[in-house]
């Protein structure tokens, strides 16, 4: 086949540049630092902890060569980058490729990332017409459809510069690229005014305990739950899992709308059901208007509820004081509280002191924390109205 090329640095004809997870020097800034390549040699890296002044800093998340990790393939630390180590370019396509990978399930990665080992990242060449989103997205395609000459404990490493791709023909490039702009500009969004308003704002790390109050979630199990009637609109079921959140009953029966469900007592014991008559209708513990996040599982992840709720005990709930408890603020509170969410992982709990010490940055003026500016940030946000 003509209009084919192999993912190696010597077919002239690859639209990229192959780079395993080893200690390759990066062209794309300057002093020519190292890509940061693994996750067993933090040297070089600094590792963010809950305990360190310089919070503001940006992280960089470390991609691992399986999916079986939390959020499909991210390990569940961000490290702080550092002067010496590149992280590899948003808009490249990452690989795992050993035994104990889950080889060739390739992904496009839409923000700058650190590799285990184990991997191989494709970085796409500067081009006339340079590769679309959509011409890289059929190339991610490609790799995976080959994902069945590679079973478990197979490694790709030996016969990666042979694996041959289909390339697309000109005219239908170009007419990618173009739909590819079309649609960005469909949908762009424009973040500027709320971007120059929340570079001005002077955040400062604040308690919890001085917004509001911490209560915790209380057991429910899944003898509890039942679909909503035809008269019954069902609540929301939050967790301490992403996966799991609005949909504990998702296996035990199809076509039904699982995001929702209703509690009863159907005499399991568990605490959230006690008080209740057996038989009868149990309301939820999550009160509307407040902030429910995970302590376990996937600590630091917030979510405000514009209504009521089931909350389990792996969960808990921010009730706001009064003069926070607007729609709009408790959005932007919640925001915060998860953009935190690197420093906790399932073994670092928000329990005990660290819930003592659980804060967020929140912005100041003259001292106190600044509702009109947070109010008029949120109104600043693409199709505010739609949002809020």
């Amino acid at each position: 086949m003509t209009n084919t090329f192999r993912l190696n640095n010597a077919d002239p004809k690859c639209p990229y540049r192959v780079i395993g997870s080893s200690t390759e020097r990066s062209p794309w800034y300057k002093g020519a630092k190292k890509y940061g390549y693994s996750f067993t040699n933090l040297d070089g890296f600094d590792t963010p902890d809950e305990s360190k002044k310089d919070w503001k800093r940006k992280a960089i998340p470390i991609v691992s060569r399986g999916s079986k990790t939390t959020e499909h393939g991210v390990i569940g630390k961000w490290l702080i980058p550092d002067n010496n180590y590149a992280p590899f370019p948003k808009g490249s396509i990452f690989i795992p490729v050993g035994k104990e990978a889950d080889t060739l399930r390739a992904s496009l990665m839409p923000i700058p990332y650190y590799v285990n080992r184990d991997t191989f990242v494709l970085i796409p060449k500067f081009r006339i017409i340079p590769l679309s989103e959509r011409e890289k997205i059929h190339h991610v395609a490609q790799i995976r459809e080959q994902m069945w000459r590679f079973p478990g404990g197979t490694s790709a490493i030996p016969n990666f510069k042979n694996i041959t791709i289909q390339s697309l023909d000109r005219k239908t490039r170009v007419l990618f690229l173009f739909e590819s702009v079309i649609s960005r500009l469909r949908r762009r969004m424009d973040f500027k005014k709320f971007n120059k308003l929340f570079e001005k704002m002077d955040l400062r790390k604040t308690p919890i305990s001085d917004i509001g109050q911490i209560k915790k979630g209380i057991r429910f199990g899944p003898d509890d739950l039942d679909y909503p009637k035809q008269d019954q609109t069902g609540h929301p079921y939050i967790t301490s899992t992403v996966s799991n959140n609005k949909n504990a009953m998702g296996a035990r029966k199809k076509g039904t709308n699982t995001k929702r469900v209703v509690v009863y007592n159907y005499g399991s014991g568990n605490p959230g059901v006690n008080g209740v008559e057996i038989n009868e209708y149990v309301k939820p513990n999550g009160k509307a208007g407040t902030i429910a996040f995970s302590y376990d599982g996937a600590p630091g992840h917030a979510a405000y509820m514009p209504e009521d709720y089931y909350c389990l005990d792996s969960a808990k709930m921010i009730e706001l004081k009064d003069e926070y408890n607007l729609k709009s603020v408790a959005l932007f509170i919640a925001w915060m509280i998860s953009s935190e969410s690197w420093r906790y992982d399932y073994i670092r709990k928000i329990s005990g002191e660290r819930e003592k010490s659980l804060s967020c940055p929140l912005p100041y003026k003259e001292d106190k924390i600044d509702v009109k500016g947070i109010k008029k940030l949120m109104k600043a946000l693409p199709r505010y109205d739609q949002a809020l």
